[in-house]
Formats: structure tokens, C-alpha cells, sequence
């Protein structure tokens, strides 16, 4: 028999049991969540230290900055190739073409202490 001073146990409603579904459902979408911020900061950290390549936007747009900052008109550059590539430096090639003038452009892509850098090494017409 039971002890009549005991309390008894609660029945369990539907509502607690739909607030335990809840929140494993909010611990998944929060674990979820989580594991997608951490790909998509452990994708822009590798980009971080990581040599862009010759065909990179962040490449191409550094050497138009570099036309824009000689009071040059910006280039269409085209055709960017690697022509040759280690951990530490690529050289690059592209074509170019300027108002009234178009040609080869050559450019080095390469680390300056932490930063990445972009030199244009020689301009043929």
C-alpha cells in the first residue's frame, strides 16, 4: 500500500512533454547553427593565410587599385594566368587594356610579413 503522506506523483500533461521537445529541438538548431559559423569562420580564416591566386578578384582588383593610384584610367584586365607558383610568391601574367593602349601585364603575388602583396613587375605593349 502506499504511504498517504507521501505525495503523490504528478501525471505528466502534454504540455510538459511538448516543452522537452522544444528544447531538444532548440539544443539541435543551436548545435546546428554553431556548426555552420564555425565552417563558414574556418573557411575565412584559411583565406586569411592563404596566398590569393593570380585569377582572384583580390588580385585583380589590388593591380587596378595600383592604375588608379598612378592617376591611370582603370584597366580590363583578362586572361590571368599563373605562370609560375611556390608557398611563398607567384608570378603572374595578364592582358590589359587602357584607352587607346593594350598589352601584357606581369605581376607578382607574394607575402610581406603577414600581408599579402601585389607588384606589377613589367608592362609590355
Amino acid at each position: 500500500m502506499t504511504d498517504p503522506a507521501a505525495p503523490a506523483a504528478a501525471p505528466q500533461t502534454d504540455a510538459s512533454a511538448k516543452s522537452t521537445w522544444n528544447q531538444r529541438l532548440s539544443r539541435w538548431a543551436s548545435v546546428a547553427i554553431g556548426f555552420v559559423a564555425l565552417l563558414i569562420g574556418g573557411t575565412k580564416l584559411v583565406g586569411v593565410f592563404t596566398l590569393p591566386s593570380c585569377e582572384s578578384t583580390r588580385a585583380l582588383e589590388t593591380v587596378q587599385s595600383i592604375f588608379k593610384d598612378k592617376n591611370l584610367p582603370e584597366p580590363t584586365l583578362t586572361d590571368a594566368q599563373t605562370v609560375t607558383a611556390d608557398r611563398s610568391e607567384k608570378t603572374c601574367q595578364t592582358a590589359y587594356e587602357i584607352p587607346n593602349e593594350k598589352g601584357t601585364l606581369d605581376y607578382r603575388v607574394f607575402w610581406d610579413g603577414w600581408s599579402a602583396k601585389v607588384m606589377i613587375t613589367k608592362v609590355s605593349n
